[in-house]
């Protein structure tokens, strides 16, 4: 194998380390459709952890996952969210560069395209898709492309760590289709926080900013607000509580 296609595979390990937040040499293997084997995954991450790119853990539930290196993955973020910037041209120069292989000659490295395969139908004949959003098609009764699970857990992973609180929790989880992952969402969120915790990185809690009118019972009208807890409270003029029954429908909001 030459010293490009071994950097190209290091970029793509880079690559589906960012979407993932942590990976696994088996999530490598199967995000690859079996290209890369295990041994080979292997040898990639040693090399990415070599060249500070990546960084690996030890977890007692997953065993040695590997994440990105902080500078990495700001520069692979900045990408992904730049439509102006070659997301994969981005990784496979951060790969180059680490191995210091000179770059193909032959021009612009080619971008790689969604896979497209022939999809079967749901009950409404329409193609079933993959449940991570990306759009491609799905074959047989797999809910996910290859390695598109782990993928979906990953980002479902990183949405929790930046929004830790059970209700974002409960929702972001829910969205994922079986408990193995949403459980190994859980264990990704919590080691990106402890993570974040161990440099100083203190995640800021939301503030919140209760929904505030007004609602008429009786002969009387009341001052009403919502509560971070999602009720609905009305309150006497005097500042005290009045009822913590209100239907939303009924108050004039501000």
């Amino acid at each position: 194998m030459s010293n490009i296609d071994t950097g190209k595979d290091l970029a793509f390990v880079l690559r589906l380390t960012h979407s993932q937040t942590l990976v696994s040499p088996s999530d490598i293997v199967t995000a690859s459709s079996e290209r890369i084997n295990s041994r080979y995954a292997r040898e990639l991450l040693g090399l990415g952890a070599t060249h500070n790119l990546l960084v690996v853990e030890d977890d007692p539930e997953l065993g040695d996952v590997w994440m990105l290196n902080d500078a990495p993955a700001s520069d692979l973020t900045d990408a992904s969210d730049n439509p102006q910037v070659d997301y994969h041209a981005t990784s496979e120069s951060m790969a180059f560069d680490a191995l210091s292989i000179d770059a193909p000659k032959t021009g612009k490295i080619k971008k790689t395209e969604p896979v497209k395969v022939k999809s079967v139908l749901d009950k409404d004949g329409k193609p079933r898709l993959c449940t991570c959003g990306c759009g491609e098609n799905l074959q047989g009764k797999s809910m996910y492309r290859p390695g598109h699970d782990a993928r979906h857990a990953g980002w479902v992973a990183r949405y929790i760590a930046a929004q830790p609180t059970d209700e974002h929790e409960f929702d972001a989880l829910n969205a994922l289709p079986t408990q193995a992952l949403r459980d190994k969402a859980t264990a990704h969120a919590n080691r990106i926080i402890e993570k974040n915790a161990k440099k100083g990185k203190v995640q800021e809690q939301p503030v919140f900013t209760p929904r505030r009118g007004t609602i008429k019972m009786g002969r009387w009208t009341y001052d009403v607000e919502t509560t971070p807890e999602g009720q609905i409270v009305a309150y006497k003029k005097n500042g005290d509580l009045h009822s913590t029954r209100i239907d939303g429908d009924l108050v004039a909001w501000s």
